[in-house]
């Protein structure tokens, strides 16, 4: 074996020498609540999902007024996956689309979120059946910061209008946006309110939420 001079080694500061300081990347993950299972366990109608889904990095909490956020069982066909959509409605009430009216789904991360995702819905409620012009009441999420600045509003994209309907309007669509930044702390996600010159009132519902987290 041939013998190797330690003198001529030279030191890591040297000129000349290359090196590279290792820094740790963090796995970056994607998740889906579906309000249909939490595990492996199916939720049942009613069920309150405040800290139902604290393995997957998120809760959830009705705010203004305050309470608790429950999955609320819809059926097969209504629901945009399964049969469960996320209500600040408790089971017992005869609606579980809601409004600004009647408050706001908060959403927390416990997580670095850069993206997010939810499926909305809009319903026209029955005031708005006699409004003959265009509502623009829609519902919307709110992305917002740990300081609670806004990051994004993202509004449902389709109109309620009785003299000039929109086909799309009742379908499903997506609400997302990616930050540049792991800085998404919050969401709030409701239906904004009608105006008195707009007073077609449109309700939401919303499911499938997904996230991307480190």
């Amino acid at each position: 074996m041939p013998h190797i001079n330690p003198s001529t080694i030279p030191p890591i500061n040297s000129p000349g020498l290359l090196y590279h300081r290792y820094t740790p990347v963090k796995a970056v993950f994607a998740t889906t609540i579906d309000f249909d299972t939490a595990g492996s366990q199916p939720v049942a109608d009613g069920t309150a999902i405040d800290t139902l889904y604290q393995t997957q990095h998120a809760s959830f909490a009705a705010v203004s007024p305050t309470g608790s956020a429950y999955a609320r069982y819809v059926g097969a066909g209504v629901a945009y996956s399964g049969v469960n959509i996320a209500s600040i409605v408790p089971a017992g009430h005869p609606q579980y689309f809601f409004d600004e009216q009647d408050g706001a789904l908060q959403v927390s991360f416990h997580a670095p979120v850069r993206s997010v995702q939810i499926w909305a819905q809009g319903v026209a409620w029955a005031d708005g059946q006699i409004f003959f012009g265009t509502s623009q009441a829609a519902p919307y999420m709110n992305v917002l910061d740990a300081a609670g600045n806004l990051l994004q509003p993202v509004l449902y994209p389709y109109r309620w209008s009785k003299s000039h309907p929109d086909p799309n309007f009742g379908k499903w669509a997506s609400l997302a946006w990616t930050s540049g930044d792991w800085n998404i702390a919050y969401l709030l996600l409701s239906s904004s309110l009608p105006t008195s010159q707009d007073p077609g009132r449109v309700l939401a519902i919303f499911d499938s939420l997904s996230f991307t987290y480190k």
